[in-house]
């Protein structure tokens, strides 16, 4: 394999997200909610690869530690 390429499972992990949020992980607030988290980056408008790389990491973190009723996160202050 040539250095610098990233390997067919790397490029087809990076697809299968970006695919899961084109269909599913994608919410219209999702700029909004960056912008809370980053208030000194206020320009933006839409999601960065960054995020949407993210936002499977944010959802898994948020599933794992934050207590649920019926199914749903309890968001803390």
């Amino acid at each position: 394999m040539r250095e610098g390429l990233p390997s067919s499972t790397e490029t087809r992990d990076l697809l299968t997200i970006v695919v899961w949020y084109a269909l599913r992980g994608h919410q219209p607030g999702d700029a909004a909610e960056q912008r809370e988290r980053t208030p000194w980056f206020t320009t933006k408008t839409a999601p960065e690869p960054s995020d949407i790389v993210g936002k499977p990491r944010r959802m898994i973190t948020e599933a794992r530690f934050l207590p649920t009723t019926a199914g749903r996160p309890i968001r803390l202050p």
